[in-house]
């Protein structure tokens, strides 16, 4: 999403002011929301699956109970199979995630991290162990999304890593940081409803990069995200990645072609991409 600094200023000071809530993960059937249609999650090819639902959220909108559709889609992956990195894609180009995936050879793309009134990254990106630009301070509740060279994935609070490091392979910084532990950790102190995206390690160990083409609030993306009951994804960690506008993914494989379109031209884009040689298994 286009970002000025007085956004993010305003941003930065609100998700400061917020009290440090604890949501908690939603009991299984107890959830607002039933899945109208879940394709669960297919193998498009070993180490890469693929999941498309609809969620019918009951929720309260101005004292009155509303019943929502939510449509998701969701891409795991095996980093040892493949790889994650970020593709610069200048705005003057016109590409879109579509354009960018298939130029990219890659079999998927999404949108990533807030950028600024330029269109430049304002938080740290690496890919292919390259630094692209530096850990940002002042990004309050935020986090770290990491895979190492051994394809390792984790998600840590920003004060908790320490940058630069070795052996990283992939990073991307943003904030709010939304699940820890299995557990919604964020209490969205100005709740809005606006398309999402996060990227977030599962129990095994895999990395789910995740898209929800509807308006939702954090919170809500939260428990969607965190949830082992109907519909829900079940992360232990996940990071808010950028929202609104920019929330896009685009599916690029023999098996699957997905379009949830940005609302406009992203400069940072995450991109999947086979290994041309597997990483080798840990012993």
């Amino acid at each position: 999403m286009f970002r000025s600094p007085a956004t993010i200023a305003l941003v930065l000071t609100a998700l400061t002011a917020a009290a440090d809530g604890k949501a908690g993960e939603p009991k299984a059937g107890a959830v607002p929301w039933s899945a109208a249609k879940d394709s669960g999650w297919k193998e498009l090819e070993p180490g890469l699956e693929l999941r498309e639902e609809e969620l019918d959220w009951k929720r309260q909108e101005a004292d009155q109970a509303a019943l929502v559709n939510l449509r998701i889609a969701a891409v795991r992956l095996d980093a040892k199979l493949f790889a994650l990195r970020v593709v610069m894609n200048p705005v003057k180009d016109g590409r879109n995630l579509a354009d960018v995936a298939k130029a990219e050879k890659a079999v998927a793309a999404s949108n990533g991290a807030y950028f600024g009134t330029k269109d430049e990254p304002v938080t740290l990106l690496v890919s292919g162990g390259k630094a692209l630009t530096r850990l940002n301070k002042n990004l309050p509740r935020g986090g770290v999304f990491t895979l190492d060279e051994k394809g390792r994935a984790a998600v840590v609070p920003v004060a908790d890593f320490k940058s630069p490091r070795d052996g990283l392979d992939f990073v991307v910084q943003n904030s709010p940081l939304l699940v820890a532990g299995g557990k919604v950790i964020f209490k969205d102190p100005q709740p809005a409803r606006h398309r999402r995206t996060a990227i977030g390690v599962d129990a095994d160990g895999r990395t789910v990069l995740a898209v929800c083409g509807s308006a939702v609030t954090l919170d809500e993306w939260a428990a969607v995200l965190t949830s082992r009951a109907d519909g829900g994804l079940g992360l232990t960690s996940a990071l808010n990645l950028d929202g609104g506008p920019s929330t896009g993914l685009a599916v690029e494989h023999e098996k699957a072609k997905v379009d949830v379109p940005a609302g406009r031209i992203i400069p940072q884009v995450l991109a999947i991409l086979r290994r041309e040689k597997p990483l080798p298994a840990e012993r």
